[in-house]
Parts: structure tokens; C-alpha cells; sequence
């Protein structure tokens, strides 16, 4: 069974900045986006740190890259930190 995860923010200027805990699966994907989504708005960068992440799932991965492919990462400013980054990226 995985691991409770949990996504924290904080927001600096316009700058969000997520933090990543315990294993990221396919529910973990739909959090992270409506937190992008719900306090995301007015920012210039997006930080995703992946560094506290246990496990990315290959159903979260995808979920996660299914819902961002119609968005540019560019446009958002979405960059993703820390050791589990390349799993995260496109």
C-alpha cells in the first residue's frame, strides 16, 4: 500500500513553490494539478520540489503527463526540482 501522500505550498512574489511527499500515483497527479490550477493563477513560476517524493508510479507519471499536454510547460513556468525531477519531466 503506498505511503500518505502530501503536497505543501507556499507562495513568494510569483513565484509557487510545491513540495512533493511520499509516493505519487495517480490521485497524487490530480492534487498537484488542482493545486497548480487553484493557486497557481498570477504567478510567473511554478517550483515543483520532487525531492521528499518515495516512488513515482507509472499510472501517476502518466496521469500527470496526459493532463499537461495540452498546456505548455513554458507558458506556466512549471519546473520541476530536486532528486526524482527527470521522472517528472516530459
Amino acid at each position: 500500500m503506498p505511503q500518505k501522500f502530501e503536497l505543501s505550498s507556499h507562495r513568494t512574489k510569483d513565484i509557487l513553490h510545491l513540495q512533493l511527499m511520499g509516493e505519487f500515483d495517480g490521485s497524487s497527479a490530480c492534487e498537484l494539478l488542482n493545486k497548480i490550477k487553484e493557486k497557481g493563477s498570477g504567478t510567473s513560476q511554478v517550483l515543483v520540489d520532487t525531492s521528499k517524493v518515495q516512488s513515482v508510479h507509472p499510472f501517476g507519471k502518466m496521469v500527470l503527463q496526459i493532463r499537461l499536454s495540452h498546456v505548455s510547460r513554458k507558458l506556466i513556468g512549471l519546473t520541476f526540482t530536486g532528486k526524482h525531477r527527470n521522472q517528472f519531466e516530459g
